[in-house]
């Protein structure tokens, strides 16, 4: 039992990451502009607007730590793919450590995790994968993300012929 919950808390933060690393993809119109920016990540947007994004609890960091120090996807044909369990190994090799087969499992978990969250915060409309419920009763903190929210469809329609 403390396994998955350790892997749900951990899931959740993966994704999250994912969200606020992914730009969304732009609405075209039918009439093509001069040159475009590069699109920025939601964690771009957010630092530019001085928004710090929430992010969930987590007890073991050290997981994180390692899935990112190998990578959370790797380059495939079509764009990012999961951690190839051969890579989970080679990395192994390269670092002198031996994980824990629950450890191996849960870090390709996690990179999956990561790698659909990617494609799914491509849509402008996607919404956060967590929430501070917390912090939910401060009148502040719901304005500050209602704004957040509408900025979001805003921009994600404004675009649009």
């Amino acid at each position: 039992k403390f396994y998955e919950e350790l892997g749900r808390e951990l899931s959740l933060y993966v994704r999250q990451l994912a969200w606020l690393g992914t730009a969304p993809k732009p609405r075209r119109s039918a009439a093509k502009t001069t040159e475009e920016p590069d699109p920025q990540t939601r964690l771009q947007r957010m630092t530019a607007d001085g928004i710090v994004p929430d992010m969930p609890p987590v007890r073991a960091p050290w997981i994180i730590d390692t899935l990112m120090d190998i990578g959370p996807s790797e380059p495939g044909a079509m764009g990012p793919v999961p951690l190839s369990w051969a890579t989970i190994v080679h990395w192994q090799s390269c670092m002198g450590v031996d994980l824990a087969p629950w450890l191996c499992r849960l870090l390709r978990r996690l990179s999956v995790e990561f790698v659909t969250e990617s494609q799914n915060a491509r849509e402008p409309d996607c919404p956060p994968p967590w929430t501070d419920i917390a912090e939910g009763h401060n009148r502040t903190t719901i304005s500050r993300k209602v704004s957040q929210a509408f900025r979001a469809l805003i921009m994600s329609k404004e675009d649009r012929p």
